[in-house]
């Protein structure tokens, strides 16, 4: 007794297998795009999505080993009480900026944001800039009163030293309108 001679005499098994399986390959299973070529879009898709995001980091380290000049800034105080005198007597807001020198994000913001002509006339405009390196012991007790949980942070107060709002790591577009909004 043949293969297809037992599975008849069992029901028809394998031709209603075989009728199924070409109805299904004619009208329901018809491999896609993405089932052909799933897995590379997948990893094609998580490295992309880690250059967008790991290239701050690859700038900051790149600007952190010095081989790119520091760039003309913003004039910043590094004294927060003079910072919230000098905004009391100017009626200005307070821009403090927790950085440190070995946050990538940080420099790529030192190299990028902050000498961005834009963001400069922004802050002279209506702030007094305080950068604040969390390594010292100062600036620290300042970020533990602000609840500073990661750098680059930047906080705008009152004169009175009252947290208005807060960003983390934006470009130089993004930080104009972050800069221009009033409270």
């Amino acid at each position: 007794m043949s293969r297809r001679e037992h599975f008849a005499s069992r029901g028809g098994l394998l031709l209603r297998f075989t009728r199924m399986r070409c109805w299904c390959e004619r009208y329901v299973v018809k491999p896609s795009f993405f089932h052909r070529h799933g897995s590379k879009m997948y990893w094609g898709i998580i490295l992309l999505v880690m250059f967008i995001y790991l290239m701050p980091i690859a700038r900051g380290v790149m600007y952190r080993t010095g081989l790119i000049a520091e760039p003309e800034t913003v004039n910043w105080r590094t004294d927060f009480k003079a910072a919230l005198a000098e905004a009391e007597a100017n009626g200005r807001l307070v821009l403090l900026d927790f950085t440190a020198s070995w946050c990538p994000p940080c420099q790529t913001m030192k190299h990028e944001v902050w000498p961005d002509e834009a963001v400069r006339q922004a802050v002279e405009a209506e702030y007094v800039p305080v950068l604040l390196d969390i390594d010292e012991p100062g600036p620290r007790r300042l970020a533990e009163r602000y609840g500073v949980g990661s750098i680059p942070t930047i906080i705008v107060t009152d004169a009175q030293g009252n947290e208005l709002r807060r960003g983390q790591y934006m470009s130089a577009r993004k930080m104009v309108g972050f800069l221009g909004k009033r409270e």
